[in-house]
């Protein structure tokens, strides 16, 4: 089949839909500068008991932290932060409260119809949300410049975020920077939310986070390109090994246009690769760390055998080959038949089919599993949340914000406006009390199906480890680069151990 995509937006892995970037941080935070002119008097006739240049460095650090003081009774207001009433919605209203909110992927649009219902119901609170997420940026490049954008703002308390978004292989990293919820209890957050949940934003039995939405993965494919001369079932096996075989069966690299039957196997080339191995880990009973996040899956007899099935799908007969681009780009140009999917991810799939009229037949299943498997249904949890800054003046404020918009009804109004704004379908629900009102969707069931056994672990720093497992899939599997990948995770937690103790930041990967 051909089709011109020439025109094709971008849906490298990860990419969201384009989305406005009207706001620069620096531009938007409050920056009135405050200059000073210091001359030294000629007419003094006292000798200075201090050199002139320590005396104004002297005067220049005494007049910063004024400045800095004025600063912080202006954002402060006159009193402590005071809890707000969390049954209303309603914060104390005899100050005033300037909350920043730094996010990602969600528009301002979808977020400040809330926003202002919010600031109605408190008209002491101004609330002001930032997408800050890189827009035509590939996932990898906007993801570290958004990280690296957010650290920088922490360190200007005229930028810094009451409110900051991050991912959930995030969450341990910034923890030392986090103040953990008065008003959301980890009982609570285990009986309202889905486990990977707990797992990613509950630490010493403090919520240090909470996400409005939650995502897994799924398996996409091109219904034309399953059915071949040897093959009639569009149906794709719902277990590895013979998922393995049919993928073989509909590849054909021998023609002037090569099908590919599944893309994986290499991570430089194909979405979620580091979801993939770590879903492949749990669903072979590989045990991959402690509950304190501890990497142990090296100890394991099966973890080379799971790492070289990965890998077999660039053997010969091989699925997918390492030459070819990215994995959406091809299935989109009608060249590979079946890839994984988030729900974003189909969703720019299902935008791009319609928008570019390329006549996709498009079909969606759970991804493969195992045979003896823990239970009959795991897949791998990827997400972001919203954290508040333990620096902040108003943590308790951001808080009850924070609250309010992951109520239900607060989430379904989100919902509707992402939906609006999108088409096709607003987002998973992060709260398992809530799977009813989607469970059903004609989009949404399959994810839905699978978030209970959707699982994460505490990962020391999510962007560093996903680059040590590429670095690994990308080389020759054997147990000793397995055992390497191990000891540079643990590395990796020594780093993050050592920047809560408030050390250095550790050895270095």
């Amino acid at each position: 089949m051909s089709s011109d995509t020439s025109n094709l937006p971008n849906i490298e892995p990860y990419t969201i839909e384009p989305i406005n970037d009207d706001y620069s941080v620096t531009d938007g935070y409050y920056s009135d500068g405050i200059e000073a002119d210091y001359q030294g008097s000629s007419e003094s006739k006292r000798k200075l008991p201090l050199p002139l240049p320590i005396l104004l460095a002297l005067i220049f650090g005494i007049l910063a932290i004024l400045i800095f003081l004025l600063i912080a009774l202006t954002r402060k207001g006159t009193g402590e932060p005071v809890p707000g009433d969390i049954n209303n919605g309603n914060t104390n209203n005899n100050q005033s409260v300037q909350i920043r909110w730094v996010g990602a992927f969600l528009d301002e649009d979808v977020v400040n119809p809330l926003i202002q219902e919010y600031e109605a119901l408190n008209p002491n609170v101004d609330i002001q949300y930032f997408n800050q997420w890189p827009l035509d940026k590939p996932f990898t490049t906007a993801e570290r410049d958004y990280r690296n954008e957010l650290n920088s703002l922490f360190l200007d308390p005229l930028t810094s975020p009451d409110i900051f978004m991050v991912n959930n292989t995030w969450t341990q990293e910034f923890l030392v920077k986090a103040y953990p919820s008065p008003i959301i209890s980890a009982e609570a957050m285990q009986s309202s939310y889905y486990p990977a949940v707990t797992t990613d934003f509950v630490n010493g039995g403090l919520v240090y986070g909470v996400p409005f939405w939650i995502d897994t993965l799924a398996l996409v494919y091109n219904e034309d390109l399953l059915i071949t001369s040897t093959n009639q079932n569009i149906n794709p096996p719902d277990e590895w090994p013979g998922f393995r075989l049919f993928a073989e069966s509909i590849s054909d690299f021998s023609a002037d246009n090569p099908i590919a039957g599944f893309a994986a196997g290499n991570p430089s080339n194909t979405s979620f690769a580091f979801e993939l191995i770590n879903l492949l880990m749990i669903q072979n009973n590989v045990q991959i760390s402690t509950v304190d996040g501890v990497p142990v899956f090296a100890n394991d007899s099966d973890v080379l055998s799971t790492f070289n099935f990965y890998k077999s799908f660039l053997s010969s007969p091989k699925t997918w080959e390492s030459s070819f681009s990215y994995d959406a780009t091809g299935f989109s140009e009608g060249r590979v038949a079946m890839v994984l999917a988030t729900s974003w991810r189909y969703k720019d799939i299902l935008r791009a089919n319609d928008q570019f009229n390329l006549g996709l037949n498009i079909g969606i299943k759970d991804i493969p599993q195992l045979e003896d498997q823990s239970v009959p249904l795991l897949n791998w949890a990827t997400y972001w949340g919203s954290m508040v800054n333990k620096e902040s003046f108003y943590p308790e404020e951001s808080w009850a914000f924070l609250e309010w918009m992951s109520r239900p009804e607060q989430l379904q109004k989100l919902y509707k406006n992402q939906e609006e704004k999108d088409g096709y379908f607003g987002f998973l629900y992060a709260r398992s009390d809530m799977a009813n009102l989607i469970e059903n969707d004609e989009y949404f069931s399959v994810y839905v199906d699978s978030l209970p056994s959707a699982f994460s672990w505490k990962i020391p720093k999510g962007i560093e480890t996903r680059d040590l497992f590429f670095n690994t899939l990308s080389g020759s599997i054997t147990s000793a680069s397995i055992q390497t990948l191990q000891d540079d995770i643990k590395l990796l937690w020594e780093g993050v151990a050592a920047e809560r103790l408030g050390l250095s930041a550790g050895p270095q990967v």
